[in-house]
């Protein structure tokens, strides 16, 4: 297995598990990189320590070199396993996360099972995706993520592709964009990923109790146009009539900041520990993400997590997850029309939202983090067995 992870315990992962680390957002990036416990037994080996630890670091911050450390980190680490891959006897799979097993793959023996794990749309669907929205929406293009990529990176992901048994993706929906890559649908398994659920005593506020309160309107994740952040601005600034407001937080550019500025009850919270997102959860009454594309996003399963009504595209989870109108709402991307009817279901249905925001909690509690390590190990125990064939999940 090729990744970032580390077992459970490790020097690194018992200290971002601790109670003094939980609060930090750099912690539960580690938290979420927890080998499952079925693969803990086997020899680990640690091969850019240096790299991926400073990689993390930058990778919350605007310093371009934080690519550059990503490149160097990934082409190491992808030789060290070639090698390793290439001394062992009766190696029966190879599990590699996405950039990370283009050379692992090739030096691998014909029968080893090789099993690519790819988080978000495909490279292709994602850059046809962004472009015909960057021309349709010319004043957003410029915050656009995911569709100028490097020639040198499509060609190892698509080796990666080609090369792979098996791919396991997050959602129904990366899997279609797959499907309309090309890639044959024998070849992808939907493994949903899992939620951080909340403790029993985070605060959660009922509107019947609170009637004179603003309609809470919040956005978290990385602020740009990939996540539809312009969409949810417009049609915030047509819900003027009403009593809300809108939170954002998450990392954003100082440009991206100062176009924040420019819009009315609007507030920027930035970046935050994730215990402290989760209290915004709780006293927000939805979450807005009409993304462009996703994997599985994990902010708006948390967000339902904390009573949270979600309101998402659907390049998302919908079609895994969401219930439209039960467990949260589904809009088209792009759609400002759409956001501004589901924004005013929110504020005018009282019996509805508080309806809603129960069932999504629920629904949120069906996806932990333990019950992604037993189907994901279940999952790859499967595929190790069937040789890479004939498995559909």
């Amino acid at each position: 297995m090729t990744s970032a992870s580390w077992a459970s315990d490790s020097k690194l992962m018992v200290r971002a598990d601790s109670t003094t680390a939980r609060k930090l957002r750099f912690a539960a990036q580690i938290r979420r990189r927890k080998l499952p416990l079925p693969i803990e037994a086997a020899d680990v080996k640690v091969t850019t320590p240096a790299l991926d630890a400073l990689f993390q670091i930058l990778m919350k911050a605007d310093l371009n070199s934080r690519d550059l450390v990503l490149a160097q980190r990934n082409q190491r680490h992808r030789r060290k396993v070639a090698a390793a891959v290439t001394n062992a006897d009766g190696l029966n799979a190879i599990i590699a996360q996405y950039h990370s097993g283009l050379e692992p793959f090739q030096a691998a023996a014909e029968r080893t099972t090789k099993i690519l794990m790819y988080p978000i749309a495909h490279h292709s669907w994602m850059q046809e995706t962004m472009r015909t929205e960057a021309e349709s929406n010319p004043g957003w293009a410029h915050f656009l993520q995911g569709y100028r990529m490097p020639l040198w990176k499509q060609t190892l992901l698509d080796a990666e592709i080609q090369l792979a048994d098996k791919i396991m993706v997050p959602s129904s929906f990366v899997r279609s964009t797959f499907m309309h890559a090309g890639v044959d649908a024998e070849k992808l398994v939907v493994q949903n990923l899992g939620v951080d659920l909340p403790p029993t005593d985070t605060p959660s506020m009922d509107r019947s109790q609170h009637s004179s309160r603003k309609t809470t309107f919040l956005f978290a994740g990385q602020v740009n146009q990939r996540k539809g952040i312009g969409y949810i601005l417009d049609a915030f600034a047509q819900m003027e009539t009403k009593d809300t407001e809108l939170l954002i937080a998450g990392h954003a550019s100082a440009e991206m900041r100062d176009r924040l500025s420019r819009y009315a009850r609007v507030t920027y919270l930035g970046t935050m520990p994730r215990q402290e997102l989760f209290a915004v959860m709780a006293q927000a009454d939805a979450l807005l993400l009409p993304s462009f594309a996703e994997g599985f996003p994990l902010t708006a399963l948390e967000a339902m997590a904390n009573q949270c009504v979600p309101i998402v595209s659907q390049f998302t989870f919908a079609s895994d997850v969401i219930r439209d109108g039960e467990n949260g709402f589904v809009v088209d991307a792009g759609s400002v029309e759409q956001l501004v009817q589901r924004m005013t279901d929110v504020v005018d249905d009282q019996k509805q939202t508080r309806a809603i925001k129960l069932n999504a909690q629920q629904t949120a509690r069906e996806y932990s983090w333990s019950a992604y390590e037993k189907n994901s190990a279940s999952a790859v125990q499967r595929l190790i067995r069937e040789g890479g064939a004939g498995l559909r999940d």
